[in-house]
């Protein structure tokens, strides 16, 4: 009769070691579905592909713009309207990086981040933290755009003094915008920017869980399953 009541107590015993490696088998399977499933930091040599990608294609575009509007004031406009293809210029050379840079918030990624699979995550309201960042960019191309604006009648009025004084003022900004974009756009080992960080948000490679999108707020494990797992 005793060998029957400790026999249960010998089994538990030589259960343990089982238990203890399925229950770590299983905290391994969770923390790898946990990397799986939300995005992981972008690297930086990826993110400097996106950075020269979108460098390339955006000066292109500006190239483009700007070549275009010199060569219809070239040769079809007479030389009294030259004024109006130069302000048309700068308003194209403020407005192309703004532009380009809000197909982040309205496609979901420029074509360096589309081409290499970046993405950018952040908290939860993630368009509120891509329009800050998109404005963090690009304040100074924001304040060239203002004032290509307020130059317009200087240069619909043939007033060149005037006129010449805001072109500089905006290509002065222009200097800074190029400047700064270069600056934010460094990347850290953790895939931020300096526009990311101040928006609080990452550049990242989009997780392969199931329902991931790439636009997930960055976070470790779910509660519920650290919860299971110390229970």
């Amino acid at each position: 009769m005793g060998d029957d009541v400790t026999k249960p107590d010998s089994d538990r015993s030589d259960d343990e070691p089982l238990r203890k490696l399925a229950e770590a088998a299983r905290e391994v399977m969770l923390r790898t579905e946990g990397r799986l499933a939300h995005p992981q930091a972008c690297p930086s040599d990826r993110a400097f592909a996106v950075f020269f990608i979108d460098a390339m294609l955006g000066f292109v575009c500006l190239c483009t713009g700007m070549f275009s509007v010199n060569l219809l004031f070239e040769g079809w406009v007479t030389g009294g309207y030259r004024a109006v293809g130069d302000w048309i210029m700068l308003m194209i050379a403020s407005a192309t990086p703004l532009l380009y840079s809000g197909l982040d918030v309205m496609v979901g990624g420029t074509p360096g981040k589309l081409l290499m699979k970046v993405t950018i995550a952040g908290p939860a309201r993630l368009k509120r933290a891509l329009l800050r960042r998109w404005a963090i960019k690009g304040a100074p191309f924001m304040l060239a755009l203002v004032l290509s604006t307020l130059s317009a009648p200087f240069g619909l009025l043939g007033t060149g003094s005037a006129f010449e004084g805001w072109m500089a003022g905006v290509t002065l900004c222009l200097l800074v915008g190029f400047s700064w974009w270069l600056i934010a756009s460094a990347v850290d080992g953790k895939g931020q920017t300096w526009a990311d960080w101040m928006a609080g948000t990452r550049l990242c490679l989009p997780g392969t869980g199931e329902g991931t999108t790439g636009f997930e707020p960055v976070m470790s494990a779910p509660r519920d399953e650290s919860a299971r797992r110390n229970a």
